[in-house]
């Protein structure tokens, strides 16, 4: 499996959603959240002094289109749909054209390729797939050389057109809401909730798949994980965000594995499957659902205090989508704790990949938790009565146990449970739980800036 996987790119990798590609069959996006972007080419044509382009951006109705960025350079459209920031308007001189539709199922023809191709069936109007049309001019000019000038002054050395689009993605059902319905898509709302847009994911209609029908999630179970993921996180210097939110574009040929593993990054969390229902479980404080006493216990157990050397941490490399790098994926501020270097004898590394989080402010948050995580290694096996019978994967239980065993103690989250027909009971495996482990001081929060001299350089 880890071999299949190596062949597939990450997801949410900028190296290929921010490229115009061509390609006869492109895979399909869906857009989560907020996302920069470029796409297939659906439509291209030359005819001096124009170039035409026509991008598919999303396989799917998206609430609206946000920015337009061309070579570096953050594009202001007017009202006739013509940039008017420069170097892509000088005067009179008009070097940008835009048009956007949001992929309606009805919608009609691009209105450029309408005017400028009369020729073009009214039919071609990729319904149901969001699009932008950029007609470029490529330079003014008396002559050949003046005119080349002129596109290498507005395009750049390369001569090249590099567009990214950012959009607010995919309506969602936000069953928390007012008159939003599961079963009207026309009610759904844009949101960049993590588990909103996880159940979304799940349960979108691929051309020829979908990954697990609406009716196999426990919508109870999402909507209070949204609301945790709604709460607000307060920074070092005062300003408030979202605790957890998922901003990125998945393609129909990424693995369904990959992308679930950065939905977990983003909510902090895992993904459950019991009694055939999916739901997720957030990064949040949770109290005990129940105790697992010394009457309960069928058989032994088996009980680890603290993690293998192998899986100690004591330093974290997260990266995460930067806004200041045209929405790239970075290297974060690194968590360091040289306390636990010392005590450890040695550094050891561990990587936390964000490719849903675009806030430094958030994975450093996610990294503590990992760590922390980590530096717990307490896990338990036993089996347990009937007594068991309504406990929940996912959920926190209190182990209170009397004599040798009281070593035990403690709260832990249950992570599988099976009934065993031999000790007439149930297998549970736990994993230890600290509830200040997801806990974060705003003034731990490391400052965190891309290098101008950076920036610059790649730039050039």
């Amino acid at each position: 499996m880890n071999k299949a996987r190596k062949n597939i790119s990450p997801t949410n990798d900028p190296n290929g959603i921010q490229q115009i590609i061509k390609q006869s069959i492109p895979p399909q996006r869906l857009i989560l959240g907020r996302a920069t972007t470029g796409g297939a080419l659906f439509f291209y044509r030359a005819k001096k002094p124009y170039i035409w382009y026509g991008i598919l951006l999303a396989a799917h109705e998206v609430d609206g289109f946000e920015n337009l960025f061309i070579n570096g350079h953050t594009v202001f459209i007017g009202p006739d749909g013509f940039a008017t920031s420069e170097p892509f308007r000088d005067g009179t001189r008009k070097y940008i054209e835009v048009s956007f539709r949001t992929g309606t199922i009805d919608q009609a023809i691009d209105p450029i390729i309408a005017r400028d191709f009369p020729d073009m069936p009214a039919t071609f109007r990729q319904r149901g797939h969001t699009t932008m049309v950029i007609k470029a001019h490529f330079g003014f000019g008396d002559d050949y050389e003046a005119k080349v000038e002129d596109h290498k002054r507005v395009y750049g050395d390369q001569g090249s057109l590099s567009p990214l689009v950012r959009l607010r993605g995919a309506r969602i059902p936000d069953l928390r809401k007012p008159g939003v319905s599961l079963g009207d898509p026309s009610t759904w709302i844009w949101t960049d909730n993590a588990p909103l847009c996880l159940a979304k994911y799940l349960t979108h209609q691929w051309p020829d798949t979908q990954l697990i029908s609406p009716d196999r999630l426990d919508w109870d179970a999402f909507m209070l994980a949204a609301d945790e993921a709604d709460r607000w996180e307060t920074s070092k210097d005062g300003t408030t965000f979202h605790r957890h939110t998922v901003n990125g574009v998945v393609q129909s040929t990424d693995d369904p594995w990959d992308v679930i593993e950065n939905f977990k990054v983003a909510m902090g969390g895992h993904v459950i499957v019991e009694r055939g229902k999916v739901y997720p479980i957030i990064r949040a404080r949770r109290e005990p659902k129940a105790t697992l006493h010394q009457n309960m216990i069928v058989g032994g157990l088996e009980y680890t205090s603290e993690p293998r050397d192998r899986e100690l941490v004591n330093i974290v490399k997260p990266t995460f989508v930067s806004p200041e790098r045209e929405f790239q994926e970075v290297e974060g501020p690194t968590l360091r704790r040289e306390d636990l270097i010392v005590i450890d004898g040695k550094p050891r590394e561990s990587s936390l990949r964000g490719a849903f989080v675009e806030d430094h402010r958030r994975i450093q948050r996610f990294a503590q938790a990992q760590l922390n995580w980590a530096r717990d290694g307490r896990t338990l096996s036993v089996g347990a009565t009937m007594e068991a019978l309504s406990w929940t994967v996912g959920e926190v239980y209190r182990v209170h146990l009397l004599g040798a065993l009281a070593r035990v103690n403690g709260l832990y989250e249950l992570v599988s449970k099976d009934w065993d027909d031999r000790m007439g009971g149930y297998k549970l495996h736990f994993i230890g739980y600290d509830p200040a482990a997801t806990e974060f001081n705003p003034q731990d929060e490391q400052d965190f800036t891309i290098d101008e001299d950076v920036l610059e350089a790649e730039a050039a």
